[in-house]
């Protein structure tokens, strides 16, 4: 190949490296238009720690236990302030710890004060001389320090045969408040 370039006059050899040099500048350009139309493949997460029945309980400045979350099973990501939950149930939430909330899927922070939760999500007050009432949505948000419960999703609240349904819902869990946003529609029986 060499030889053969050799005997190529010099106008024909700087059109031959031209055209070389257009060409491998073509195939850069092309190729980065593909890398950018390619989405990266993630590489595959691995849990630095997991758990089978996990069982979480925070304390209060006293040392009494005021939170208790349990899981079927949870894992942690290095590089990742929460902890990955299925199957979970928590208890204690609220001023009077009359609140407890049932789950398919959620996390927690490393520090327990953010509960994120999705999938048939049961969100319950009871207290012993009451009908207990049940919120029922597919995600919620509690801040564990504020005591506040919030979501976005159509709700659903039973308590007895009555019914209240809507879309979104912010609840105090300190002062048994709550509040649906919007599209509200409510049945009232009585439970006797």
């Amino acid at each position: 190949m060499r030889q053969w370039f050799r005997h190529l006059p010099a106008g024909s050899r700087v059109a031959v490296v031209a055209l070389l040099a257009a060409a491998g500048l073509g195939t850069w350009w092309w190729l980065g238009q593909q890398r950018a139309l390619t989405p990266e493949r993630e590489a595959a997460r691995h849990p630095d720690s997991y758990f089978r029945a996990l069982d979480i309980v925070r304390h209060d400045e006293n040392g009494s236990p005021e939170m208790r979350v349990t899981a079927d099973y949870a894992e942690h990501f290095e590089n990742e302030s929460w902890i990955h939950l299925r199957a979970l149930e928590a208890r204690g939430l609220g001023a009077d710890s009359g609140w407890q909330l049932t789950a398919n899927r959620g996390r927690l922070t490393d520090d327990g004060v953010e509960l994120d939760v999705h999938g048939d999500v049961v969100l319950t007050r009871g207290k012993p001389d009451d009908v207990p009432m049940h919120l029922h949505t597919e995600a919620l948000f509690v801040n564990t320090e504020t005591e506040i419960a919030v979501t976005d999703e159509p709700v659903k609240i039973t308590q007895g045969p009555s019914i209240i349904s809507g879309r979104g819902l912010r609840v105090s869990l300190a002062e048994d408040y709550l509040r649906i946003e919007s599209d509200v529609e409510a049945r009232y029986e009585n439970a006797q």
